[in-house]
């Protein structure tokens, strides 16, 4: 059976639709993300990540950065270094390396892939 799942903004207005068979929130994330929809504002609760989406981890560290230009600024690399991949931004050694990875363990769920979770998890434990 088809279902139609909406990824909608803070305020309600729908940012992007997919509707498939056996849809998720996470496939109907991955469509937008490949289809370039403008998710800028969009409520991300409960969402799962696909841990390579540049887009989504930008937005992330865009709301945590709130207006410290310096963390806007590492946000705005993973848009422009698409090619990147985590050993890349795990080499950067920038000083703002930590808190995104931090903010970005938040979204760490069971569905995370285990390579992730060791990545992020050094992080936590670095924290105690």
């Amino acid at each position: 059976m088809k279902t139609k799942i909406q990824i909608k903004s803070y305020f309600g207005s729908v940012l992007f639709e997919h509707e498939t068979e056996e849809n998720t929130v996470k496939k109907t994330v991955e469509e937008g993300v490949k289809n370039r929809a403008f998710l800028n504002g969009a409520s991300l609760n409960g969402a799962s990540l696909t841990w390579i989406s540049h887009d989504l981890f930008a937005e992330i560290l865009k709301r945590a950065a709130k207006n410290d230009v310096n963390k806007l600024k590492l946000a705005g690399l993973l848009l422009v270094k698409r090619e990147w991949c985590w050993k890349d931004f795990l080499a950067l050694g920038d000083a703002n390396q930590k808190w995104a990875l931090t903010e970005l363990a938040k979204w760490v769920k069971e569905d995370t892939p285990e390579e992730i979770k060791k990545i992020l998890g050094k992080v936590k434990e670095e924290k105690r």
